[in-house]
């Protein structure tokens, strides 16, 4: 009797572990990343023998690096258990590129970017890692690291959408954080921050317009005093979201501090009217 109930126990163990992990996993895919966490740990914890653990670490490194911990730990503790993990090397390696040191880090750099012409699905575990590194940063507000991780993510695929839009949204943030500063390097360093924030969202843009970003390309020219071209980007962003009443809010408080009121009522009035068709339907 005492082996059957150990066996069951076991097994029930076994059951939840592998419960955790699947719902862990469908966390993961719909972005609740810190409960998606907790359950790969939880799982690792009830039964590690009962899950894929390689698969388990490689996603629980990926999401850490998301998130404002430090995944070191983590992959070390991963990399302790699976040491001929080649995946869990890459995401080491992308560790590696964000390393203080210009000499190793570019070290790491130069092995991720020969991975594009041997294999291309490593080189994207790099960049995927390299882009959640840049997201864990911008989270610890340590903009200037993070930006230097989303570069790095670009040198291995120029063309990533996401990491475009975000290095978008994190230069942004670094020349809004220097606005309050005086010396001329730091109103330098923002004027190329602006310059270079453009730069990526016109890049993203072509790839796929998109209502955040036209929006963040207003805040840009406004920065820079081009009102036409805030215009635009604010009726961009409308025919993305025709409903976006953020937008209209913010079209008004820029035209009024533009000093064109007629514009700034009419974008309330569209305002009005938009709170007004939301209010009827969760009336419905």
């Amino acid at each position: 009797l005492l082996l059957i109930l150990a066996s069951s126990y076991f097994s029930l163990n076994q059951v939840k572990a592998i419960s955790l992990y699947t719902s862990g996993r469908s966390y993961s895919a719909s972005g609740q990343y810190a409960t998606a966490r907790e359950q790969f740990h939880r799982a690792l914890a009830q039964a590690p023998e009962a899950l894929p653990t390689e698969d388990v670490y490689i996603r629980l490194c990926l999401l850490t690096m998301h998130s404002e911990d430090d995944p070191v730990p983590v992959l070390e503790k991963a990399l302790a258990t699976h040491p001929a993990s080649k995946n869990l090397r890459l995401l080491q390696l992308a560790i590696g590129a964000m390393l203080p040191s210009a000499e190793f880090s570019e070290k790491a750099m130069q092995l991720a970017l020969d991975l594009r012409y041997t294999t291309t699905s490593d080189a994207e575990i790099v960049a995927k890692a390299l882009h959640n590194l840049g997201t864990g940063f911008l989270k610890k507000k340590d903009l200037t690291t993070a930006i230097r991780a989303y570069e790095q993510t670009l040198r291995i695929d120029p063309d990533r959408f996401k990491t475009l839009k975000d290095l978008t949204f994190a230069r942004w943030q670094r020349a809004a954080a220097l606005i309050d500063e005086m010396e001329a390097a730091d109103r330098d360093h923002r004027a190329e921050q602006i310059h270079l924030a453009r730069d990526n969202s016109r890049h993203a843009l072509r790839l796929h317009p998109d209502a955040d970003l036209y929006y963040t390309m207003s805040r840009i020219y406004q920065q820079q005093q081009r009102l036409g071209d805030v215009r635009t980007a604010y009726e961009q962003t409308l025919k993305r979201d025709p409903a976006d009443r953020q937008t209209y809010l913010r079209m008004a408080i820029t035209f009024a501090l533009q000093g064109t009121p007629t514009a700034a009522n009419r974008a309330l009035q569209a305002l009005g009217k938009q709170t007004g068709t939301a209010a009827a339907r969760s009336q419905r």
